[in-house]
């Protein structure tokens, strides 16, 4: 995990040195935008040279759900919380300019954080059945986009944009577990796993930026 913190911190810091490189030698925009989808948040820094953008983010999303369910007398309840941070680069340019509409296609690339914490309770027969899972992980992620702007105005523009994000992610799963019948502890058991996880999931966003 350590590896992969490394080696985006030097792929952003060259990223930027890029952007300040090119924005002396080219006239271009900076600004402040947000972009919000489904349980996602981000903040956005647009940059516009020429026929790019370049826009450094940082995200946040979350996932939580519970469900219940008795069958013959036999009761479940789980619980689930998910929180990811994302800090990243996308680097898109115009394909085409239709009036004041432009699209523009491109990918974003970066480094991501999540934690997630899962807790499941079976009771039956007067016996209780209690599980806890904690994860933390850290990996990268790629998010191929679309992107469709609208200028609202010389200094804002709305924009929405389409993109299959790609996340692989490296940590550690511990599951607690415990068994109480009568009021009785009968078992407990702690146990910590490696895990590895890859996941393809459709994004959809819909941002305000404003250009200086």
């Amino acid at each position: 995990m350590r590896t992969t913190r490394s080696i985006f911190s030097v792929v952003l810091f060259i990223s930027a040195l890029s952007v300040v490189s090119t924005a002396m030698a080219t006239p271009f925009r900076m600004g402040v935008g947000a972009g919000v989808g489904d349980s996602e948040a981000r903040l956005l820094v647009p940059m516009e040279v020429d026929t790019f953008l370049i826009e450094p983010s940082l995200a946040f999303s979350w996932d939580e759900n519970e469900t219940s369910a008795i069958e013959n007398s036999n009761f479940q309840n789980s619980k689930n919380d998910r929180k990811t941070w994302e800090i990243g680069v996308g680097f898109y340019k115009t394909v085409v300019t239709i009036e004041k509409c432009r699209l523009l296609s491109g990918v974003e690339a970066g480094y991501l954080w999540s934690s997630s914490d899962s807790d499941q309770k079976m009771l039956t027969n007067n016996r209780t059945n209690h599980y806890t899972y904690n994860q933390d992980n850290d990996g990268y992620y790629l998010i191929p986009s679309l992107i469709l702007d609208y200028p609202i105005s010389d200094h804002l523009i709305l924009g929405g944009r389409i993109g299959m994000a790609y996340s692989r992610l490296e940590g550690k799963q511990k599951t607690r577990s415990i068994s109480i019948k009568d009021s009785q502890v009968t078992s407990s058991s702690t146990e910590t796993t490696d895990i590895k996880r890859t996941q393809w999931k459709l994004q959809t966003l819909l941002t305000l930026n404003y250009l200086f």
